[in-house]
C-alpha cells in the first residue's frame, strides 16, 4: 500500500498536501499490507521515514534530478540497509 506525500513533490500524482508522519506511522500500525513511503522523499529523509515502521519508500526526483543518478540510488539503498534490521 503507497502512502504519500510526505514532502514536497514534482509528482502530481500523489495528493496535494503531506500526509505526515504521525498519519504514516498510524497506516503501518492499521495495514495489513507492507506500506511504502512517496512523495519528495530525500536521503535525509530516510531515519524520520523509517522510525515509523514503513517497509520502503519511493524515490523519483532524488534520483533522477541528482548529477549521479546511479550514486544517488546507492545511498539510498546503502541508507535504507543500514537503518532496518536484517531479515
Amino acid at each position: 500500500s503507497a502512502m504519500g506525500k510526505h514532502h514536497s513533490s514534482l509528482d502530481q500524482r500523489v495528493p496535494r498536501h503531506p500526509v505526515g508522519l504521525a498519519s504514516l506511522k498510524q497506516a503501518v500500525a492499521e495495514a495489513t499490507v507492507p506500506v511504502v513511503a512517496i512523495g519528495g522523499i530525500k536521503l535525509e529523509h530516510l531515519p524520520l521515514l523509517l522510525a515509523t515502521g514503513v517497509q520502503a519508500a519511493a524515490v523519483i526526483s532524488a534520483v533522477t534530478s541528482a548529477a549521479d543518478c546511479s550514486k544517488a540510488a546507492q545511498a539510498f539503498q546503502q541508507g535504507f540497509a543500514a537503518m532496518t534490521p536484517s531479515a
